[in-house]
């Protein structure tokens, strides 16, 4: 095959592309430099591994910086293809050094990374396996990552720091989890295993051995910063271990972090997993056979745990013990240490309350164990130890023979008698059961005493050379240093991460490293986003932009911005040829909303751009529902019925409860809308013998009985009260209806015309309400906004439009919209609680279960065009699955 000049064995494309890349784009022969260099060649192997995929002008500038540049930020409009764009580099990348790069992508949380960035990087990585099997990469999912070794049947890596790795950095309440990217540490004081003896973490240095998971090992580096939050974790045999949250320890179960340890944990000691690495299956098998534990009465294993015990000495000079030395394996020990190897192994999950590692059992020889017991035991001891085994190895390929200083088992005079806690006097470390985790925060008393002005404390963490192990008072814990050829970080949606993200760049910016950071522009919102991607010169420097522009930033790297309404569908050669990418229609969906082209909205998911001074985010003010007629009566058409709804926020504890009664219908024109006919607040006496639950109840049950309202129309919502509905059902009927504020937002479609380009069908689909706001009381709200704006809202109350116009929101993952806290506004405006907006919003949802939709939003002055038959069979479909899921109430 010819290519480039060049012949090449085979004919394989693909294989002509990464050799070049190997050499940076360019292969010189004789004098004569062949190729066409690093971005030509990236993008031809993206052409090979996903024909069926666009290259664009936004693509191609994207390739061509990353591969520049050291540092590469991508802000711009939404459906800009930043993700999907990175992804594609990142996977070739690694292709094409599969067994010296470590790609890490992060984005918000959980949710986020699925739904971008672990989605794209997995169903490309597919598409690419099925055309080239040969490719490397396998897929982890509970990883959430594609590693070059091996997956295990429990989807255990050997080495993952060969691959691309993908883990988010929020929690599930947006809590910063930056940690995840950091070295996890323990404060002063913390005791080290040596082979002097126990020495305080911060006095140890580089060059330094320190006791590792299989032997010792010298420090290669240490680290220092600040934690504001420790757990303290105590040990049943009394030892007790403090370190930041997110610390790894090992246990019977793999590594754990710190704070999700519980009594059903054992964490291993180096004695254990030297054992388990030390010697071969075969010899395993035997011993295991050999020596059983016998139950002390407090089992707390499960099917995954391994056990082990230190015979006291006594029982070691016993019959048994002589017999047991005098065994084929006994003189192998003997030979290797003279106090030899205690044995551990799985406890069956059938055998589970009469096994248990403890130092008060005594060894039992077979003759004292039932046969059933005995298979039971032995079905599972092989893949047990093999499992240890391998996740001892995980990280950085370690092999039998290498456990211990020249291969030899360390034995009981290499250690002195200061070090050895939680053991047997002579004996290297064992493991212990966890007893309980105290978390210890900056106002607790025990917390340590602050280094710095922000109260936090030091704490250090050690980076040890071959395994990624040390030990902490006789227990295994993870060094977290992460040590491969070449370093590549991927960070998405960084517009909702904290600043503190980028101080990853300390630890990581080293050697062969790349950094691609993405997001969309939000000003002055103190994200990582906005500091990256600053100008040398400042922000003002590139105000008022309309077309796509790059500049140096003050990271000493690049700063792509692109800018929506330069998409290349508004190209004349290329107009409207990509459905993924920002055109015209989402132009004027977006400019009609509220605050058209001065809300942040408008400049950061269209505009792409920062734009400081953009409208300020209130869910819905009065003067929108004024220009969209909210505040207008309506003329029933006469056609059809009109449903009444009663809803109640119920406040009381301080707040007042508010009930609300609206109906919904075709008015003149063709139209449902709802109209608000009437709000009031429900009286609440405490000098009254009745519960104010009762008296809600009992006030409701009146004026339904008045206004012609059936029980099963009624709506209310009770917060933790869980009195109100037992009273609602008492007095109305088990027919009414509960709405829980709390939990995320619901799958329903937004309205009949937001549409989504869904990257995994590469079709478009209705929007849901999950992928646009955050929660469900979020939904609730800003169902009632986009009712106001499709000019389904009519007689809109007063006192409910002025709280509405209060309440602020905030973008959060996955560029969804979150509603401030209760408490916040409450503050902001003397203790006012929006009671008024919070029962309309329970009777609007009490409509949408009724079996009233949101439309379509009309252009002004036009009249609104019917949806196509697509949406038209999507919404048929959503109803037809709704009536189905409905519930019928009965008394």
């Amino acid at each position: 095959m010819t290519r480039y000049g060049l012949n090449w064995p085979g004919n394989n494309a693909l294989a002509v592309e990464i050799k070049l890349i190997q050499n940076g784009g360019y292969l010189t022969i004789q004098g004569i430099r062949y190729g066409e260099g690093l971005f030509f060649h990236y993008k031809a192997m993206q052409s090979l591994l996903w024909p069926e995929d666009d290259h664009h002008r936004w693509s191609d500038l994207i390739l061509r910086e990353i591969i520049a540049n050291r540092i590469t930020v991508i802000m711009g409009s939404r459906d800009s293809s930043k993700t999907r764009t990175v992804s594609k580099w990142a996977l070739c990348d690694y292709y094409c050094f599969p067994d010296e790069t470590l790609t890490l992508m992060t984005s918000t949380n959980l949710r986020g990374l699925e739904l971008r960035v672990w989605g794209d990087i997995k169903s490309l990585h597919e598409r690419a396996r099925d055309r080239y099997p040969a490719l490397h990469g396998n897929v982890a999912d509970s990883k959430h990552g594609v590693f070059t070794d091996n997956i295990s049947d429990g989807d255990e890596v050997r080495d993952m720091r060969k691959g691309i790795l993908c883990i988010p950095v929020l929690g599930s309440q947006g809590e910063f989890m930056g940690d995840a990217l950091k070295d996890f540490c323990f404060p002063s004081g913390t005791l080290v295993n040596t082979p002097w003896g126990l020495r305080p973490i911060e006095l140890i240095g580089p060059g330094d051995k320190v006791l590792s998971a299989i032997g010792y090992r010298r420090v290669a580096a240490t680290s220092i910063r600040l934690a504001s939050e420790l757990v303290k974790v105590r040990l049943r045999d009394g030892r007790q271990m403090t370190c930041t949250p997110n610390h790894e320890v090992l246990t019977q179960k793999g590594w754990e972090k710190a704070c999700e340890l519980n009594e059903t944990h054992y964490i291993l000691g180096p004695y254990e997993t030297m054992s388990s690495m030390r010697y071969s299956n075969q010899q395993q098998s035997r011993l295991l056979s050999k020596v059983l534990v016998l139950n002390d009465g407090h089992s707390r294993g499960s099917g995954d745990d391994l056990y082990c015990r230190t015979p006291p000495q006594g029982e070691r000079e016993g019959a048994s013990s002589n017999a047991y030395r005098q065994s084929d394996e006994g003189q192998g020990l003997q030979q290797q240490g003279e106090r030899g190897i205690e044995v551990f192994g799985p406890q069956s999950q059938d055998s589970r309350g009469q096994w248990d590692w403890t130092h008060q059992s005594r060894v039992a020889t077979d003759e004292d164990v039932s046969r059933g017991s005995m298979e039971l035991w032995h079905q599972n001891r092989k893949a047990e130890w093999e499992r240890l085994s391998v996740l001892l190895q995980s990280g950085f390929g370690v092999s039998r023979h290498q456990i211990c200083p020249g291969g030899r088992w360390i034995e009981s005079r290499q250690l002195g008698q200061s070090e050895i806690q939680g053991s047997e006097e002579g004996r290297i470390s064992t493991g212990s059961w966890v007893d309980r985790v105290e978390t210890i925060k900056q106002t607790d008393s025990r917390f340590p005493r602050a280094t710095s002005n922000s109260g936090r404390c030091a704490v250090y963490n050690l980076e040890v050379e071959g395994h990624p192990s040390y030990c902490v008072n006789g227990l295994v814990v993870h060094n977290c240093g992460i040590k491969q050829k070449r370093r590549r970080l991927i960070g998405d949606e960084l517009q909702h991460v904290p600043t503190a993200y980028l101080k990853v760049l300390d630890s990581f910016d080293k050697g062969d490293f790349k950094a691609g950071f993405l997001g969309n522009p939000i000003a002055d919102n103190g994200k990582a986003l906005d500091r990256v991607a600053e100008p040398v010169d400042g922000w003002d420097s590139v105000a008022d932009l309309t077309k796509t522009k790059t500049w140096p930033n003050k990271y000493n790297g690049l700063t792509i911005n692109l800018v929506g309404i330069d998409s290349p569908n508004f190209d004349p050669e290329t107009r409207n040829r990509y459905p993924y990418l920002v055109d015209q229609g989402d132009v004027d969906r977006v400019s009609r909303r509220p605050g058209g082209k001065d809300s942040i909205e408008w400049w950061s998911q269209i505009m792409g751009v920062r734009k400081a001074g953009a409208v300020s985010n209130r869910v819905l003010t009065v003067a929108e529902i004024e220009r969209y007629d909210g505040f207008k009566d309506c003329v029933w058409s006469g056609s059809g019925d009109r449903v009444k709804v009663y809803s109640i926020d119920a406040g009381f504890g301080g707040d007042e409860c508010v009930r609300t009664w609206l109906e919904f219908g075709e008015v003149v024109g063709g139209r449902k809308v709802i109209s608000f006919k009437d709000q009031k607040v429900i009286p609440i006496r405490l000098s009254v013998g009745d519960s104010p639950e009762k008296q809600i109840a009992r006030y409701a049950k009146e004026d339904c009985a008045l206004l012609g309202i059936p029980a099963a129309h009624v709506f209310f919502e009770a917060g933790m009260y869980a009195t109100l509905a037992v009273e609602m059902a008492r007095e109305l009927g088990t027919e009414v209806n509960a709405v829980n504020f709390g939990g995320p937002a619901t799958e329903r479609p937004v309205s009949s015309e937001w549409l989504v380009f869904d990257q995994r069908t590469e079709q478009r689909r209705l929007k849901t309400w999950y992928e646009h706001v955050s929660k469900f009381v979020t939904e609730l709200w800003f169902v009632v906004r986009l009712l106001a704006q499709c000019r389904q809202a009519r007689n809109f109350p007063r006192q409910a439009a002025e709280e509405f116009g209060r309440r602020q929101w905030n973008y959060v993952s996955n560029d969804r919209y979150e509603l401030e806290p209760k408490d916040d506004y409450k503050l902001r405006y003397q203790g006012e609680s929006p009671n008024h907006a919070d029962s309309l919003v329970v009777g609007v949802e009490g409509a949408r279960r009724l079996g009233f939709a949101i439309e379509a939003i009309p252009e002004d002055g036009r009249e609104r065009e019917a949806p196509d038959d697509y949406l038209k069979k999507e919404l048929e479909a959503y109803q037809r699955e709704r009536k189905k899921r409905s519930l019928s109430y009965s008394r």
